[in-house]
């Protein structure tokens, strides 16, 4: 009986133990706006800007950019994103041979990341919010 009880709850241990790892998802899955850009959030126009991030490595981005008081469509680009280590993930769009890499910083209980872009030695700060 004291070996049937011991392997009992060995087994719903263990159990538990891999419900809750497969239920872990990385935060960088699900769908994001634009919200802001250099601190400042950005128009409505510009907010239609998404990144929709699947679990299956699959990412797709929208962009959206006001011109001349327009809402103008900038095309959809689609690709691939890896994690590489810590918060650093790579997107490779299919246009593209090389991931472009960017460190996400992950707030308000991971419904907002925010990363930066150098360009011609200046840094852009974005952030997306989940949908």
């Amino acid at each position: 009986m004291k070996k049937l009880l011991i392997l009992t709850f060995t087994f719903i241990s263990f159990l538990s133990c891999t419900d809750s790892d497969q239920n872990m998802k990385d935060p960088f899955i699900g769908t994001w706006y634009k919200f802001s850009y250099q601190g400042k959030e950005v128009s409505d126009c510009e907010k239609k800007t998404t990144f929709n991030v699947e679990e299956n490595g699959n990412i797709s981005i929208s962009s959206f950019e006001e011109y001349e008081n327009k809402c103008i469509d900038d095309g959809t680009a689609s690709g691939k994103w890896s994690k590489h280590n810590g918060n650093t993930y790579g997107i490779t769009l299919t246009e593209d041979s090389s991931p472009s890499l960017r460190e996400l910083t992950f707030k308000d209980n991971n419904n907002t990341f925010s990363f930066a872009d150098n360009e011609n030695g200046k840094t852009f700060t974005y952030t997306y919010k989940r949908k």
